[in-house]
């Protein structure tokens, strides 16, 4: 199986992309050629995308955002696109951000070195090139060109012309502050591009989730920004968890560097032993809530405003004993039926005419009444986060799992160690690809609807 070199959604380009309508074509070669490090196959496509150009010479992607699962080698895309900025096309500054500091500087660190491990790149560096001191970590070539980086806060980019911007991980972008600090720092460069690069978000990404409302709206009716660019590996709405295509959808690198079955059989006895049997009836529920579409969630939320209006609006018209026969049987309930998809969660229902109920009997005040609720939502709360413990759990184990699966494939080679070069390559490399595919399912995040 192999994962899906071209995105599930993506916008498409202007003109057919070529040697001179995208310098992506370009990078491939200077990673291949120049760096000694080929991209894959995905990389290759998306540098190829995202590397458009206008017909003035411009990138007609002003904004890009890549979603693609961990793992999956953005992190050595951002690399190689960086050292080719700086050193082929020399823009003045590159600045590379994450939300973790530590992140930025280790990405950083490891372009560094691979410019000064290229033959082509490192005399281009001077004696002085490289500034490894905290908090000004800078390499300079020859030409003046710097690439620096930063943390995504409200201070990162601030009083600085940048050319080239990455912003790692957006889905830790909580608010605009970090967007709103680096990104203007862009606008008195006309040829400037931002790279935004991301797994996939939650309902706190606000970033990530405005520009890939902001993309989508632009792909389906014209309107907004033409020079913000949307390329999104994830698996389809509704798709069954396994669901082969649904994986090599949400991971390109499936079979490139990934294998599946090297890991998961020993995930799912790990889950089967670790845990009862309720918590593993309410994890493969949660699972399968994780792979639901979530286009729904801002209407129920309209729909409870308008059904708590409605309630509080018919107690005061007709007294709270009019409620009597909606809280009793509200699937026949005129007040109910309005809004299906509050009928739809039975907990949600059975919370709402539970304390009316209450109310009805008058037999607590509203403290007492008040102190109940925050009680059931702190069980109900903890129920719903058992699913997430469990497979965090397993998570926290599968790196063991990588290098186990490691450690036999290495001995596995040691067996063949009379095989020529080329095929104890192959045996050695499929010995590691345990230990990444057990980092990629650890890392690998599960959203559960409660």
């Amino acid at each position: 199986m192999r994962g899906s070199v071209e995105p599930r959604i993506w916008t498409p380009p202007l003109r057919e992309l070529t040697p001179d309508t995208s310098y992506g074509f370009a990078v491939i070669e200077f990673a291949r050629e120049v760096l000694d490090e080929p991209l894959d196959p995905w990389q290759e496509w998306i540098a190829v995308h995202a590397g458009e150009l206008l017909e003035d010479g411009r990138p007609r992607f002003r904004q890009v955002l890549i979603l693609v699962a961990r793992q999956n080698g953005k992190s050595h895309l951002l690399k190689v696109l960086a050292l080719y900025w700086q050193f082929v096309e020399r823009w003045p500054l590159i600045v590379s951000s994450s939300t973790n500091l530590d992140y930025a500087r280790e990405a950083w660190e490891k372009a560094v070195q691979m410019a000064e491990s290229s033959g082509l790149l490192s005399p281009l560096i001077p004696p002085n090139g490289v500034r490894r001191a905290s908090g000004e970590q800078c390499l300079t070539t020859t030409d003046g060109c710097r690439h620096k980086i930063a943390a995504s806060n409200r201070k990162g980019g601030r009083s600085l012309s940048i050319d080239r911007l990455v912003l790692d991980e957006l889905r830790e972008h909580r608010s605009w502050e970090a967007w709103n600090a680096a990104v203007p720092a862009t606008n008195a460069r006309p040829y400037a591009q931002i790279y935004a690069i991301s797994n996939q978000g939650d309902d706190e990404s606000v970033v990530l989730n405005s520009l890939r409302e902001s993309a989508l709206g632009f792909m389906s009716t014209g309107d907004g920004d033409p020079r913000l660019g949307l390329f999104e590996y994830s698996a389809p709405d509704g798709c069954d968890l396994d669901d082969e295509n649904a994986w090599a959808a949400a991971n390109p690198n499936l079979g490139h560097r990934l294998d599946v079955d090297t890991i998961v059989g020993a995930a799912v006895g790990t889950m089967i032993a670790s845990n009862s049997m309720i918590n593993l009836k309410k994890t493969l529920s949660a699972l399968g809530g994780a792979f639901k579409s979530k286009s729904n969630i801002k209407q129920m939320h309209l729909d409870l405003l308008c059904l708590m209006f409605e309630i509080l609006q018919k107690i005061k018209r007709d007294g709270l004993m009019s409620l009597e026969g909606d809280i009793e049987e509200p699937e026949a309930s005129p007040l109910f039926e309005k809004y299906p998809l509050i009928m739809k969660d039975h907990h949600l229902v059975d919370f709402i005419t539970d304390y009316l109920r209450m109310m009805l009997g008058g037999s607590l005040d509203v403290i007492q009444i008040e102190s109940l609720m925050e009680q059931e939502l702190d069980v109900h709360h903890q129920e719903t986060h058992i699913p997430v413990a469990s497979v965090t759990n397993v998570g926290d184990g599968l790196p063991a799992f990588g290098i186990v699966a490691a450690v036999m494939g290495v001995v596995h080679t040691m067996g063949s160690i009379g095989l020529p070069p080329a095929e104890l390559g192959k045996l050695i490399g499929a010995a590691l690809v345990g230990t990444f595919l057990g980092i990629l399912l650890a890392y690998r995040d599960w959203e559960t609807q409660p």
